[in-house]
């Protein structure tokens, strides 16, 4: 919700509304919500909450470039690790994401 820009730059996340909206209790959410902050996404005050970054055009650049590192590697760790048959199973979830990109179902 947050990379596909439904809140505003600054704008506060109402976290009770994102519980009852994903059918969780508020721990998870202040989890996610801690993860996003660690990842640079959002900012969180004590006792005001949490609200998107405004990123800068370089700290965009630097988390694309980590998150293409981090990803590279991974890959680079299943083509070693991994059998034919898991190998398959990949390529068909990756087809299928592709898929479903290409007709607009980013979620």
């Amino acid at each position: 919700m947050v990379v596909e820009g439904r809140w505003s730059v600054g704008e506060k996340l109402p976290e009770l509304q994102l519980s009852e909206e994903l059918g969780v209790s508020r721990t998870p959410v202040r989890e996610a919500v801690n993860i996003l902050a660690a990842e640079g996404l959002l900012v969180v005050r004590p006792r005001v909450g949490a609200s998107i970054k405004v990123l800068r055009p370089k700290e965009v650049e630097q988390l694309f470039e980590t998150a293409g590192a981090i990803e590279a590697a991974a890959a680079r760790f299943a083509v070693d690790r991994a059998s034919a048959n898991e190998l398959d199973r990949i390529s068909a979830i990756h087809a299928k994401m592709v898929n479903r990109f290409e007709r607009g179902e980013r979620a």
